[in-house]
Protein backbone atom coordinates (compact mmCIF):
# COMPACT_ATOMS: atom_id res chain seq x y z
CA UNK A 1 0.00 0.00 0.00
CA UNK A 2 2.77 2.41 0.79
CA UNK A 3 4.34 1.86 -2.27
CA UNK A 4 1.38 2.31 -4.43
CA UNK A 5 0.92 5.72 -2.28
CA UNK A 6 4.31 6.28 -3.52
CA UNK A 7 3.89 5.28 -7.11
CA UNK A 8 0.67 7.98 -7.34
CA UNK A 9 2.59 10.45 -5.88
CA UNK A 10 4.94 10.46 -8.43
CA UNK A 11 2.92 10.28 -11.40
CA UNK A 12 0.81 12.96 -9.98
CA UNK A 13 4.60 15.19 -9.42
CA UNK A 14 5.36 14.24 -13.16
CA UNK A 15 1.70 15.43 -14.57
CA UNK A 16 2.39 18.83 -12.53
CA UNK A 17 6.09 18.95 -13.72
CA UNK A 18 4.82 18.05 -17.97
CA UNK A 19 2.47 21.34 -17.34
CA UNK A 20 4.59 22.91 -15.65
CA UNK A 21 7.17 22.59 -18.42
CA UNK A 22 5.14 23.07 -21.78
CA UNK A 23 3.90 26.26 -19.82
CA UNK A 24 7.26 27.67 -19.31
CA UNK A 25 8.45 26.46 -23.08
CA UNK A 26 5.67 28.61 -24.19
CA UNK A 27 6.31 31.70 -22.25
CA UNK A 28 10.25 31.81 -23.40
CA UNK A 29 8.54 31.66 -26.56
CA UNK A 30 6.56 34.50 -26.17
CA UNK A 31 9.27 36.56 -24.97
CA UNK A 32 10.98 35.63 -28.01
CA UNK A 33 9.02 36.49 -30.40
CA UNK A 34 8.79 39.52 -29.02
CA UNK A 35 12.44 40.45 -28.84
CA UNK A 36 12.09 39.58 -33.02
CA UNK A 37 13.12 36.31 -33.02
CA UNK A 38 12.87 34.76 -36.23
CA UNK A 39 15.04 32.11 -38.36
CA UNK A 40 17.52 34.85 -39.93
CA UNK A 41 18.61 36.04 -36.56
CA UNK A 42 18.47 32.24 -35.31
CA UNK A 43 21.28 30.97 -38.09
CA UNK A 44 24.70 31.88 -38.51
CA UNK A 45 26.28 30.89 -41.45
CA UNK A 46 29.67 30.39 -41.32
CA UNK A 47 30.26 30.43 -44.81
CA UNK A 48 28.67 31.83 -48.35
CA UNK A 49 25.71 30.07 -49.66
CA UNK A 50 26.95 30.05 -52.52
CA UNK A 51 29.66 27.18 -51.51
CA UNK A 52 26.65 25.29 -50.60
CA UNK A 53 24.66 26.10 -53.56
CA UNK A 54 27.87 24.53 -55.65
CA UNK A 55 28.16 21.67 -53.50
CA UNK A 56 24.52 20.26 -54.89
CA UNK A 57 24.95 21.46 -58.19
CA UNK A 58 28.36 18.91 -58.91
CA UNK A 59 26.71 16.34 -56.48
CA UNK A 60 24.69 14.00 -59.74
CA UNK A 61 22.59 12.41 -56.85
CA UNK A 62 21.10 15.82 -55.77
CA UNK A 63 20.64 14.84 -51.71
CA UNK A 64 21.04 17.02 -49.05
CA UNK A 65 21.17 15.80 -45.58
CA UNK A 66 19.95 18.19 -42.53
CA UNK A 67 21.93 17.50 -39.78
CA UNK A 68 21.03 18.79 -36.18
CA UNK A 69 24.05 17.99 -34.23
CA UNK A 70 24.26 19.46 -30.12
CA UNK A 71 27.62 19.18 -28.21
CA UNK A 72 30.39 21.10 -26.68
CA UNK A 73 31.33 23.72 -28.69
CA UNK A 74 34.89 22.99 -29.06
CA UNK A 75 34.66 19.41 -29.82
CA UNK A 76 33.17 17.12 -32.37
CA UNK A 77 32.11 13.56 -31.51
CA UNK A 78 33.56 10.69 -32.84
CA UNK A 79 30.12 9.51 -33.51
CA UNK A 80 29.61 12.60 -35.39
CA UNK A 81 32.37 12.24 -37.47
CA UNK A 82 31.25 8.98 -38.31
CA UNK A 83 27.66 9.91 -38.90
CA UNK A 84 29.56 12.34 -41.46
CA UNK A 85 31.07 9.57 -43.09
CA UNK A 86 27.99 7.90 -43.31
CA UNK A 87 26.05 10.16 -45.00
CA UNK A 88 29.39 11.37 -47.27
CA UNK A 89 29.00 7.28 -48.54
CA UNK A 90 25.22 7.84 -49.21
CA UNK A 91 25.93 10.59 -51.39
CA UNK A 92 24.68 13.15 -49.53
CA UNK A 93 26.12 16.74 -49.10
CA UNK A 94 25.62 17.59 -45.45
CA UNK A 95 24.61 20.54 -43.80
CA UNK A 96 25.59 20.63 -40.39
CA UNK A 97 23.46 22.46 -37.74
CA UNK A 98 24.93 23.42 -34.64
CA UNK A 99 22.54 24.07 -32.02
CA UNK A 100 24.75 26.35 -30.05
CA UNK A 101 27.68 27.83 -30.60
CA UNK A 102 30.72 26.44 -32.58
CA UNK A 103 34.30 28.17 -32.26
CA UNK A 104 36.39 28.90 -35.54
CA UNK A 105 38.63 25.81 -34.74
CA UNK A 106 35.57 23.29 -35.13
CA UNK A 107 33.43 25.41 -37.78
CA UNK A 108 37.34 25.11 -39.77
CA UNK A 109 36.98 21.07 -38.75
CA UNK A 110 33.90 20.85 -40.40
CA UNK A 111 34.48 22.98 -43.41
CA UNK A 112 37.73 20.39 -44.32
CA UNK A 113 35.38 17.68 -43.74
CA UNK A 114 33.30 18.56 -46.36
CA UNK A 115 30.05 19.79 -44.70
CA UNK A 116 28.78 23.45 -44.61
CA UNK A 117 28.71 24.27 -41.03
CA UNK A 118 25.49 26.25 -39.62
CA UNK A 119 25.62 27.32 -35.85
CA UNK A 120 22.32 28.46 -33.93
CA UNK A 121 20.65 29.98 -31.41
CA UNK A 122 18.90 26.59 -29.93
CA UNK A 123 15.19 27.13 -29.60
CA UNK A 124 12.97 24.51 -30.37
CA UNK A 125 15.83 21.61 -30.56
CA UNK A 126 16.06 19.77 -33.49
CA UNK A 127 12.59 20.11 -34.99
CA UNK A 128 13.18 23.90 -34.51
CA UNK A 129 16.88 23.68 -36.65
CA UNK A 130 14.61 21.99 -39.21
CA UNK A 131 11.97 24.69 -39.25
CA UNK A 132 14.74 27.02 -39.64
CA UNK A 133 16.92 24.99 -42.04
CA UNK A 134 13.86 24.66 -43.99
CA UNK A 135 12.94 28.06 -44.31
CA UNK A 136 16.86 29.20 -45.70
CA UNK A 137 16.68 26.37 -48.21
CA UNK A 138 13.23 27.95 -49.38
CA UNK A 139 13.87 31.05 -49.39
CA UNK A 140 17.34 30.69 -51.44
CA UNK A 141 15.46 28.09 -53.58
CA UNK A 142 18.01 25.58 -52.83
CA UNK A 143 15.10 23.22 -52.78
CA UNK A 144 14.57 23.45 -56.74
CA UNK A 145 18.20 21.69 -57.32
CA UNK A 146 17.37 18.63 -54.79
CA UNK A 147 15.46 15.45 -55.37
CA UNK A 148 16.16 14.60 -51.96
CA UNK A 149 16.02 16.03 -48.18
CA UNK A 150 17.26 13.73 -45.22
CA UNK A 151 16.38 15.18 -41.91
CA UNK A 152 18.74 13.62 -38.95
CA UNK A 153 20.60 14.00 -35.71
CA UNK A 154 22.70 13.07 -33.45
CA UNK A 155 20.30 11.19 -31.11
CA UNK A 156 21.93 8.53 -32.50
CA UNK A 157 25.22 6.82 -31.95
CA UNK A 158 26.73 6.12 -35.56
CA UNK A 159 29.04 2.84 -35.53
CA UNK A 160 29.51 1.96 -38.68
CA UNK A 161 29.12 4.46 -41.11
CA UNK A 162 31.17 1.75 -43.65
CA UNK A 163 28.18 -0.96 -43.11
CA UNK A 164 28.11 -1.46 -47.03
CA UNK A 165 24.80 -3.31 -46.55
CA UNK A 166 22.67 -0.90 -44.94
CA UNK A 167 23.92 1.88 -47.10
CA UNK A 168 23.45 -0.01 -50.80
CA UNK A 169 19.88 -0.49 -49.42
CA UNK A 170 19.55 2.93 -48.05
CA UNK A 171 20.78 4.06 -51.84
CA UNK A 172 18.32 1.82 -53.46
CA UNK A 173 15.26 3.53 -51.65
CA UNK A 174 16.05 6.59 -53.36
CA UNK A 175 16.13 5.28 -56.61
CA UNK A 176 12.81 6.75 -58.37
CA UNK A 177 12.37 3.23 -59.57
CA UNK A 178 11.55 2.26 -55.83
CA UNK A 179 8.48 4.71 -55.61
CA UNK A 180 8.76 5.78 -52.49
CA UNK A 181 8.36 9.24 -51.08
CA UNK A 182 9.48 8.88 -47.67
CA UNK A 183 11.84 6.87 -46.66
CA UNK A 184 12.74 6.12 -42.77
CA UNK A 185 14.79 4.45 -40.69
CA UNK A 186 12.04 3.24 -37.90
CA UNK A 187 7.93 3.44 -38.20
CA UNK A 188 6.53 3.37 -34.41
CA UNK A 189 3.53 1.49 -34.95
CA UNK A 190 2.27 1.68 -31.22
CA UNK A 191 -0.15 4.43 -30.17
CA UNK A 192 0.03 6.52 -33.20
CA UNK A 193 1.50 5.86 -36.23
CA UNK A 194 4.48 7.83 -37.33
CA UNK A 195 7.84 8.14 -38.48
CA UNK A 196 10.64 8.57 -36.39
CA UNK A 197 11.92 11.75 -36.75
CA UNK A 198 15.91 10.92 -36.03
CA UNK A 199 15.92 9.74 -39.69
CA UNK A 200 13.46 10.65 -42.63
CA UNK A 201 14.33 11.14 -45.92
CA UNK A 202 11.53 13.25 -48.44
CA UNK A 203 11.53 13.35 -51.86
CA UNK A 204 11.09 16.39 -53.92
CA UNK A 205 7.26 15.52 -54.21
CA UNK A 206 6.79 15.80 -50.69
CA UNK A 207 8.85 18.60 -49.60
CA UNK A 208 8.00 20.95 -52.86
CA UNK A 209 4.50 20.35 -51.72
CA UNK A 210 2.61 23.41 -50.43
CA UNK A 211 0.99 20.98 -47.20
CA UNK A 212 4.51 19.62 -46.26
CA UNK A 213 5.65 23.46 -46.55
CA UNK A 214 2.64 24.96 -44.67
CA UNK A 215 4.00 22.44 -42.02
CA UNK A 216 7.19 23.89 -41.34
CA UNK A 217 6.13 27.95 -41.57
CA UNK A 218 3.28 26.64 -38.93
CA UNK A 219 5.22 24.99 -36.39
CA UNK A 220 6.29 26.64 -33.32
CA UNK A 221 9.87 25.67 -32.23
CA UNK A 222 9.22 25.26 -28.14
CA UNK A 223 11.91 23.90 -26.18
CA UNK A 224 9.34 20.92 -24.75
CA UNK A 225 10.21 17.31 -25.45
CA UNK A 226 6.43 16.51 -25.62
CA UNK A 227 5.62 19.03 -28.02
CA UNK A 228 7.83 18.28 -30.14
CA UNK A 229 6.56 14.46 -30.63
CA UNK A 230 2.46 15.64 -30.52
CA UNK A 231 2.97 18.63 -32.66
CA UNK A 232 6.90 17.57 -34.95
CA UNK A 233 7.01 14.03 -35.19
CA UNK A 234 3.62 12.81 -34.99
CA UNK A 235 1.79 15.23 -36.80
CA UNK A 236 3.94 15.66 -39.65
CA UNK A 237 3.30 11.61 -40.12
CA UNK A 238 -0.09 11.84 -39.93
CA UNK A 239 -1.42 14.39 -41.61
CA UNK A 240 1.44 14.71 -44.38
CA UNK A 241 3.69 11.64 -44.77
CA UNK A 242 0.97 8.88 -44.07
CA UNK A 243 -0.16 10.27 -47.32
CA UNK A 244 2.46 8.82 -49.10
CA UNK A 245 4.47 5.60 -50.24
CA UNK A 246 7.08 5.01 -47.67
CA UNK A 247 9.93 2.23 -47.01
CA UNK A 248 10.96 1.66 -43.81
CA UNK A 249 14.44 0.31 -43.15
CA UNK A 250 14.62 -1.48 -40.36
CA UNK A 251 11.55 -4.11 -40.15
CA UNK A 252 10.63 -7.09 -37.85
CA UNK A 253 9.79 -8.89 -40.73
CA UNK A 254 13.33 -8.90 -42.31
CA UNK A 255 14.94 -8.84 -38.70
CA UNK A 256 13.04 -12.35 -38.27
CA UNK A 257 13.70 -13.42 -41.62
CA UNK A 258 17.68 -13.18 -41.22
CA UNK A 259 17.66 -14.84 -37.66
CA UNK A 260 15.52 -17.75 -38.73
CA UNK A 261 17.60 -18.27 -41.95
CA UNK A 262 20.95 -16.82 -41.65
CA UNK A 263 21.70 -17.88 -37.80
CA UNK A 264 20.44 -21.25 -36.97
CA UNK A 265 22.23 -21.37 -33.83
CA UNK A 266 20.64 -18.89 -32.23
CA UNK A 267 18.62 -19.42 -28.77
CA UNK A 268 16.32 -18.22 -26.11
CA UNK A 269 19.61 -17.30 -24.05
CA UNK A 270 21.14 -15.37 -26.81
CA UNK A 271 18.52 -13.42 -27.56
CA UNK A 272 17.96 -12.64 -24.16
CA UNK A 273 21.39 -10.92 -24.01
CA UNK A 274 20.18 -8.79 -26.83
CA UNK A 275 16.62 -7.15 -25.56
CA UNK A 276 15.27 -4.77 -23.34
CA UNK A 277 16.46 -5.83 -19.88
CA UNK A 278 13.24 -5.91 -17.86
CA UNK A 279 10.86 -7.71 -20.84
CA UNK A 280 9.73 -10.03 -18.52
CA UNK A 281 7.52 -12.22 -21.07
CA UNK A 282 10.25 -13.01 -23.15
CA UNK A 283 10.73 -16.75 -21.87
CA UNK A 284 6.91 -17.76 -21.73
CA UNK A 285 7.10 -16.88 -25.53
CA UNK A 286 8.94 -20.11 -26.37
CA UNK A 287 6.81 -22.13 -23.76
CA UNK A 288 6.62 -25.33 -25.97
CA UNK A 289 7.46 -23.90 -29.20
CA UNK A 290 10.18 -24.37 -31.81
CA UNK A 291 12.48 -20.68 -31.59
CA UNK A 292 11.04 -20.05 -34.95
CA UNK A 293 7.68 -20.13 -33.43
CA UNK A 294 8.38 -18.44 -30.14
CA UNK A 295 10.69 -15.57 -32.01
CA UNK A 296 7.27 -15.22 -34.21
CA UNK A 297 4.95 -14.89 -30.86
CA UNK A 298 7.80 -12.78 -28.96
CA UNK A 299 8.37 -10.23 -32.29
CA UNK A 300 4.18 -10.04 -32.83
CA UNK A 301 4.18 -8.29 -29.21
CA UNK A 302 7.02 -5.99 -29.22
CA UNK A 303 6.14 -4.28 -33.16
CA UNK A 304 3.65 -2.52 -30.26
CA UNK A 305 6.56 -0.72 -29.18
CA UNK A 306 9.64 1.22 -29.41
CA UNK A 307 11.33 0.04 -31.98
CA UNK A 308 14.09 2.25 -32.04
CA UNK A 309 14.40 0.27 -28.21
CA UNK A 310 12.85 -3.26 -28.48
CA UNK A 311 15.17 -3.76 -31.36
CA UNK A 312 17.96 -1.49 -31.20
CA UNK A 313 20.50 -4.39 -30.58
CA UNK A 314 18.85 -7.06 -32.78
CA UNK A 315 18.98 -4.59 -35.39
CA UNK A 316 22.26 -3.67 -35.25
CA UNK A 317 23.79 -6.87 -34.58
CA UNK A 318 21.75 -8.72 -38.00
CA UNK A 319 19.93 -5.84 -39.73
CA UNK A 320 22.95 -4.31 -40.46
CA UNK A 321 22.07 -0.89 -38.74
CA UNK A 322 24.70 1.49 -38.30
CA UNK A 323 22.68 3.44 -35.40
CA UNK A 324 22.50 2.55 -31.23
CA UNK A 325 20.47 5.52 -29.64
CA UNK A 326 21.96 7.61 -27.29
CA UNK A 327 19.15 6.77 -24.45
CA UNK A 328 19.64 3.35 -24.24
CA UNK A 329 20.15 3.23 -20.52
CA UNK A 330 19.07 6.21 -19.36
CA UNK A 331 15.50 5.19 -20.65
CA UNK A 332 15.80 2.03 -18.71
CA UNK A 333 16.16 -0.22 -21.37
CA UNK A 334 19.06 -1.98 -21.48
CA UNK A 335 21.82 -1.87 -18.59
CA UNK A 336 25.33 -0.45 -19.64
CA UNK A 337 27.08 -4.06 -19.05
CA UNK A 338 24.56 -5.31 -22.28
CA UNK A 339 25.01 -2.33 -24.65
CA UNK A 340 29.21 -2.64 -23.61
CA UNK A 341 29.17 -6.56 -24.10
CA UNK A 342 26.70 -6.15 -27.53
CA UNK A 343 29.38 -3.86 -29.10
CA UNK A 344 32.71 -5.84 -27.73
CA UNK A 345 30.77 -9.04 -29.34
CA UNK A 346 29.06 -7.78 -32.43
CA UNK A 347 31.14 -4.22 -33.07
CA UNK A 348 34.51 -3.74 -34.55
CA UNK A 349 35.31 0.00 -32.84
CA UNK A 350 38.32 1.35 -31.30
CA UNK A 351 39.11 1.92 -28.08
CA UNK A 352 38.58 5.66 -27.84
CA UNK A 353 35.14 5.32 -30.16
CA UNK A 354 33.98 2.61 -27.42
CA UNK A 355 35.54 4.78 -24.58
CA UNK A 356 33.54 8.09 -25.84
CA UNK A 357 30.41 5.88 -26.29
CA UNK A 358 30.28 4.10 -22.48
CA UNK A 359 30.84 7.49 -21.13
CA UNK A 360 27.72 9.46 -22.94
CA UNK A 361 26.02 6.82 -21.79
CA UNK A 362 27.41 7.10 -17.81
CA UNK A 363 27.32 10.93 -18.49
CA UNK A 364 22.76 10.01 -18.91
CA UNK A 365 22.78 7.76 -15.63
CA UNK A 366 19.36 4.93 -15.64
CA UNK A 367 15.90 5.70 -14.96
CA UNK A 368 16.78 5.32 -11.40
CA UNK A 369 18.72 8.19 -11.39
CA UNK A 370 15.91 10.47 -11.99
CA UNK A 371 13.72 9.73 -9.12
CA UNK A 372 14.48 12.69 -6.90
CA UNK A 373 14.56 15.14 -9.69
CA UNK A 374 11.27 14.84 -11.36
CA UNK A 375 11.27 17.76 -13.19
CA UNK A 376 14.01 16.90 -15.02
CA UNK A 377 12.66 12.81 -15.58
CA UNK A 378 9.92 15.05 -17.06
CA UNK A 379 11.52 16.89 -19.13
CA UNK A 380 13.87 13.69 -20.26
CA UNK A 381 10.65 11.97 -20.81
CA UNK A 382 11.29 9.07 -18.47
CA UNK A 383 8.67 6.62 -16.94
CA UNK A 384 8.25 5.70 -13.42
CA UNK A 385 10.65 3.48 -12.65
CA UNK A 386 8.14 1.43 -10.48
CA UNK A 387 6.22 1.11 -13.39
CA UNK A 388 7.13 -2.67 -15.55
CA UNK A 389 7.40 -1.63 -18.91
CA UNK A 390 5.95 -3.59 -21.70
CA UNK A 391 2.27 -3.84 -20.43
CA UNK A 392 0.92 -1.22 -22.79
CA UNK A 393 -0.89 -3.59 -24.64
CA UNK A 394 -2.97 -6.67 -23.97
CA UNK A 395 -0.66 -9.12 -26.55
CA UNK A 396 1.69 -8.96 -23.67
CA UNK A 397 -0.51 -10.78 -21.11
CA UNK A 398 -1.71 -13.38 -23.46
CA UNK A 399 1.50 -15.19 -23.79
CA UNK A 400 2.15 -18.07 -21.29
CA UNK A 401 0.49 -19.35 -18.08
CA UNK A 402 1.86 -17.01 -15.95
CA UNK A 403 1.17 -13.81 -17.68
CA UNK A 404 -2.66 -15.02 -18.64
CA UNK A 405 -2.87 -15.27 -14.46
CA UNK A 406 -1.45 -11.72 -14.21
CA UNK A 407 -3.90 -10.54 -16.25
CA UNK A 408 -6.83 -12.54 -15.13
CA UNK A 409 -5.55 -11.16 -11.56
CA UNK A 410 -5.03 -7.22 -13.00
CA UNK A 411 -8.60 -6.84 -14.55
CA UNK A 412 -10.30 -8.99 -12.35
Amino acid sequence: MKNLKRIRKHTLFRIFFRIRLRIEAYLKYIFLKLRGSNYKNRLYLKDNIEILLDKIKRNKKKRLALFVAFHSEDFIPLSNIEYIKFLFNCEFDVVYIHNGKLNQKICKQLQDFGVYPISRENIGQDFGAWKDSFSLLYEKKIDDLIEWILICNDSNFCIDAGNLKFNNEFKKALDFDMKSDVVSLNCNLGYNLHHQSFFICFSKRVFSNIHFKKFWEDYIPLDNRYHIIKNGEMKLSNIILNKYKSRVLLRSTDLYQIIVNDYPEFNLELIEMLLPKNMVFVGDCFDDLSFPSGLLKLFTIIDNYNPSHVYALLNSAFNNSPFLKKDLAMSGSYSFLQIHNFLIKYKSLSDEFLEEIISTLYSKGVNYSYDSVLKEAARKGIFNSNKIPYYDYVDSYLVGENQKNKFRDDYA
